[in-house]
């Protein structure tokens, strides 16, 4: 942007004149509609679109890769299904207002911690943005301070309680038993229980500009990682339930008529 401020100024401290510049540019710029023809804007078009679909793909792959490659190392003990933590970024991204990617990339965080359990994802994720706006942290950085946390509920149970003063003290003391007991992703949920109405809302706490700013960023995100997910799904050998949906389509077409017309059956049969 600066680059485009600057070159009107370049062009005329070299002697154009403002004048010279636009008159320049006018003909530049028509030189380069009359290059353009159908079949360059379709070349053109395909080829952006072949690029941002590379892109996209992309992306998806090391956002899912990220999440999968903590699942089988550190977090093995406390992952839960690809699908069902797919699910729960899906749903914790859009109560907390964060792009899915953004919200898998906590999920391998708590995961790495092989100590937090996967069932406690979702609300870990919804509750990040008030979290880090109530303590002065930005998404990612109360993502990390999170899963520090819940990776000890008793120690986190003190810290919320002692700290923060986010919980009661009786909630803090059951946590702290529940720990003890070695029921600690039981005593993660009643720590999330108690916390979303103690904190502060990271919506109110931003402003208007900055609100529409994360709005554009996170449908940009999240529509780059839906058009990947849509390549991989191609990518991937068809589901059983797929296969059978492609048979029962397939089996309502029947061979063409005298005229050469196919017809296709709405009502099932064949």
């Amino acid at each position: 942007m600066i680059a485009a401020q600057q070159l009107p100024q370049n062009y005329v401290g070299q002697g154009g004149g403002t004048a010279g510049f636009m008159k320049d540019l006018q003909t530049t710029a028509a030189g380069a509609l009359q290059a353009i023809t159908p079949h360059t804007a379709g070349i053109a078009g395909l080829t952006a679109g072949v690029a941002l679909g590379a892109i996209a793909y992309s992306g998806y792959l090391i956002s899912t890769k990220e999440v999968e490659t903590a699942a089988s190392g550190l977090g093995r003990a406390v992952a839960g299904s690809t699908a069902e933590m797919e699910a729960a970024a899906q749903a914790g991204a859009a109560a907390a207002g964060m792009s899915v990617t953004s919200a898998r990339s906590m999920e391998a965080q708590f995961l790495r911690t092989g100590l937090i359990g996967s069932e406690n994802f979702e609300q870990l994720i919804s509750i990040s943005k008030d979290f880090g706006a109530t303590v002065g942290l930005d998404a990612d950085a109360a993502g990390a301070a999170l899963a520090e946390m819940f990776a000890d509920p008793a120690k986190a149970a003190q810290t919320l309680f002692q700290q923060y003063g986010l919980i009661d003290a009786a909630t803090a003391r059951q946590a702290t038993i529940l720990a003890k007991q070695n029921r600690e992703s039981e005593a993660q949920a009643l720590l999330l229980k108690a916390l979303p109405d103690q904190l502060a809302n990271a919506e109110e706490a931003t402003t208007k500009l900055g609100r529409a700013w994360q709005n554009v960023g996170n449908f940009a995100s999240n529509a780059f990682d839906k058009i990947g997910s849509v390549i991989n799904r191609a990518e991937e050998e068809p589901s059983l339930e797929d296969q059978i949906a492609l048979v029962v389509i397939d089996s309502r077409y029947t061979f063409p008529d005298d005229n050469g017309i196919y017809a296709f059956s709405t009502d099932g049969d064949t």
